[in-house]
């Protein structure tokens, strides 16, 4: 198992030029917010109709596209060379209240991933419930403290006001009560979706500092980002589905690499998580579960090991993971 795991040691041949990796991104672009219209308008016709299961069900595939598809896109344009790509980030994003997550993950998070002043860096032993207060007001702490004379503030109020214009399309469309708790609630449902995922990436994973005096609010007293920062998984399925953000590692290495050019093992060391990101997301709403795998691999890490495949301890790790995610289609489908 371990073989196939890590299977693409290294970085994968290209077939096509660079415009046709980045057209699926575009296109997922401008096809967010219509399929976010369309869910409004689905939402306010079930409203009409009293029919709550739909009701619900609007709401809730509205922010697991938004939360899975539309943050992992707006993640891969923002770090375009293209201005245009990276404006199309900022429009994703601010269908729902995160806009400001652009300005914190882009000059914030990366220059401080696995140190204590990054708030979307999870401690070890620090569970998703407890991270998620920390990285939601985290990030707007960062975002809005950013840069000198108010550039911050400013550019997270233009972000806010942006998103309190599709509050007030839904409040047109919906009515005043049932307009914003749509938009509220699929707000925080794409936020969760996003800073789970988060959660998992970096996960008890610490820079060292580069001497007994360092400035730990220095990024330059830190070791540099490495292979070693990052968990990473290989799956043919959840890599296509998320633009091999499961690469992490290869990422904050060189965030300039195009996604479909990022390597699952970079350097042939990069921690490796049980299961995919979609699993382990899952499985850190159940931090009991999610401690005793992850924990596991962050001992053997600090003896200089990588576990790169399941044993049997991870046995119910795995199952609770697969039992999640029967429920959750169970759910959908219902």
């Amino acid at each position: 198992m371990g073989g196939g795991f890590l299977a693409a040691d290294h970085a994968p041949s290209h077939q096509f030029s660079a415009f046709w990796y980045a057209f699926p991104l575009r296109l997922w672009a401008l096809f967010l917010p219509t399929v976010f219209a369309l869910g409004l308008n689905e939402f306010a016709e079930s409203l009409d109709n009293n029919d709550a299961t739909r009701v619900v069900g609007v709401i809730l595939s509205t922010g697991l596209l938004i939360g899975t598809f539309g943050f992992t896109v707006a993640h891969e344009l923002l770090h375009s060379r293209h201005l245009k790509d990276q404006y199309a980030a900022w429009t994703m994003t601010t269908l729902v209240y995160y806009g400001h997550w652009n300005l914190e993950h882009r000059y914030h998070h990366h220059k401080f991933v696995s140190t204590p002043l990054d708030p979307a860096t999870a401690l070890r032993g620090q569970s998703f419930y407890s991270y998620l207060g920390q990285t939601v007001g985290g990030t707007f702490k960062t975002a809005w403290s950013r840069g000198g004379a108010g550039r911050g503030k400013r550019r997270v109020l233009s972000y806010l006001a942006c998103s309190a214009c599709v509050t007030c399309a839904c409040v047109l469309r919906a009515g005043v009560a049932a307009g914003v708790a749509y938009h509220l609630v699929v707000s925080a449902l794409a936020i969760m979706l996003l800073e789970v995922v988060q959660y998992v990436e970096h996960y008890g994973l610490k820079r060292s500092q580069t001497s007994e005096k360092a400035n730990p609010s220095n990024a330059d007293d830190n070791e540099a980002v490495g292979n070693m920062h990052s968990w990473n998984a290989k799956n043919s399925l959840t890599d296509l589905i998320l633009f091999n953000l499961q690469h992490h590692a290869h990422h904050h290495a060189d965030p300039k690499t195009e996604y479909h050019m990022l390597d699952a093992n970079y350097k042939g060391s990069s921690p490796q998580l049980v299961l995919p990101y979609s699993s382990m997301a899952l499985l850190s709403l159940v931090p009991p579960m999610f401690f005793s795998s992850m924990d596991r691999r962050l001992k053997s890490l600090q003896s200089g090991a990588i576990e790169a495949s399941l044993s049997w301890s991870d046995t119910p790790a795995v199952l609770t993971a697969a039992g999640l995610a029967t429920l959750s289609i169970s759910l959908l489908r219902y």
